[in-house]
C-alpha cells in the first residue's frame, strides 16, 4: 500500500509543503498523487503521456484521502499570515529513505 508523505516544492519562488502519494501504473510508470488542502485530488503525470489503472487503485487513491487530510490540516495549523507562508512545518516532512 502507498503512503502518504509531505514533500517540499517550489511554487512561484517559494518553498512550499505538499501532501502526496507515489503510485506506480499498470506499466509501471510512477505518477505522483496530490492531497491539495482545498481536498481535491490531483494525479500529476509529468513526463508520461498516460497512465494506465484501474478501480482497484483508484479505490487506493481514495482510500489515502484521510490520512492526507489529517495532515493537511496539520500543514494549515502552522501557516502564518504575517510571512504569508508556513512556518515550523519541516517536522512533517517525510524523510528520504535510507538503505
Amino acid at each position: 500500500m502507498a503512503q502518504i508523505v509531505v514533500v517540499e516544492i517550489d511554487e512561484n519562488g517559494s518553498t512550499v509543503p505538499l501532501v502526496c502519494a507515489f503510485f506506480p501504473d499498470a506499466e509501471m510508470d510512477v505518477f505522483m498523487v496530490e492531497y491539495s488542502i482545498e481536498g481535491d485530488i490531483v494525479l500529476h503525470c509529468e513526463g508520461v503521456t498516460h497512465i494506465t489503472t484501474g478501480p482497484e487503485q483508484l479505490s487506493e487513491i481514495v482510500a489515502l484521502q484521510d490520512s492526507a487530510t489529517s495532515l493537511n490540516d496539520e500543514l494549515s495549523e502552522l501557516y502564518n499570515d504575517e510571512i504569508d507562508g508556513w512556518a515550523d512545518y519541516q517536522h512533517l516532512l517525510t524523510p528520504p529513505p535510507t538503505s
